[in-house]
């Protein structure tokens, strides 16, 4: 498993379709190899590279295909839960610069391994300023493209639901939040227009991955402002609210309602000097008249002391 969600096929899978999408949208990439080469000569001899069987049939790994017959009950269940996903209206064709953005969107919703590496980033750089720019820095310009689409997009306040999976500990601290607590979340999160779409989401994650140790988790949303892309999906950027209700959690769901804030226009720049300037401010104000230390008595007193 790659990241501990993601099998290896499907990661391999996913990448190919991010880029057979990028190829169609008619931008020229000069880096690109040579559709046809010859083999090297150091090749000659080999046997023919059909003769090699795949990585992934090796056999021995754990959670490679080797696995796939323990699979497959899970594989059943998920066949009978009815994935939300597969009703994605998936048919735009995506040309030139201008549309990159919402290409890049589209891949990073369809391919969940991709989003999550360009999420990582948007969240390091947040949590850890420069030094989170160092993570997956192959991806700075698909991270500013895509946010910077989603910024500028007009918007729409509407219900949404987003739901996925959580560990011990995150399920712990979801469901102890009370109302008026307050909530956000970094970079986009990507939901629903229903919330049987967003329970259906889960069940087909549940059915798939087999995991233990993790809970469902639901998030209802009044006015949420986001965007609607590919029929039956929501994508909100830089979400955050105050909570309706306490949160519940019941037969292994948490369930957090919340009321979302307007969408803040501000650069990320902007927000962090808003959230530092009140306490420099208190603590650089001077005491008032009567409060605090008392003023030096003379010149001498205001000398620094004798090293």
């Amino acid at each position: 498993m790659v990241m501990g969600k993601f099998p290896r096929k499907d990661v391999v899978s996913q990448l190919t379709d991010v880029m057979t999408k990028f190829k169609a949208t008619d931008i020229e990439v000069k880096s690109d190899a040579p559709a046809a080469a010859d083999p090297p000569a150091a090749m000659e001899g080999d046997a023919p590279a059909a003769t090699d069987p795949p990585a992934e049939m090796e056999g021995g790994e754990e959670g490679g295909d080797a696995a796939a017959a323990g699979d497959a009950p899970a594989t059943m269940e998920a066949m009978a839960t009815t994935d939300p996903r597969l009703a994605h209206t998936d048919d735009q064709e995506y040309k030139g610069f201008a549309e990159t953005p919402a290409l890049y969107l589209r891949c990073a919703i369809v391919n969940e391994y991709f989003g999550d590496l360009i999420k990582q980033r948007i969240v390091a750089i947040q949590f850890l300023g420069a030094k989170g720019e160092s993570t997956n820095a192959d991806l700075a310009g698909v991270a500013g493209y895509l946010t910077s689409g989603l910024a500028t997009s007009e918007k729409t306040a509407a219900d949404a639901w987003f739901s996925g999976m959580v560990g011990e500990l995150d399920q712990a601290a979801l469901s102890e939040l009370k109302k008026d607590a307050v909530i956000s979340f970094p970079g986009w999160v990507q939901g629903w227009t229903s919330e049987a779409d967003a329970v259906g989401y889960n069940a087909a994650l549940k059915a798939v991955d087999g995991k233990k140790d993790v809970s469902q988790t639901v998030f209802k949303v009044t006015g949420a402002p986001c965007v609607t892309v590919l029929g039956n999906r929501v994508v909100a950027h830089r979400l955050g609210g105050k909570l309706s209700e306490d949160a519940v959690s019941k037969d292994g769901v948490t369930t957090v309602t919340f009321a979302a804030n307007p969408y803040d226009e501000r650069t990320l720049q902007e927000s962090f000097d808003a959230s530092v300037k009140p306490v420099v401010a208190a603590t650089t104000e001077p005491p008032k008249e009567g409060e605090g230390a008392e003023p030096p008595k003379d010149d001498a007193a205001m000398e620094p002391p004798a090293e």
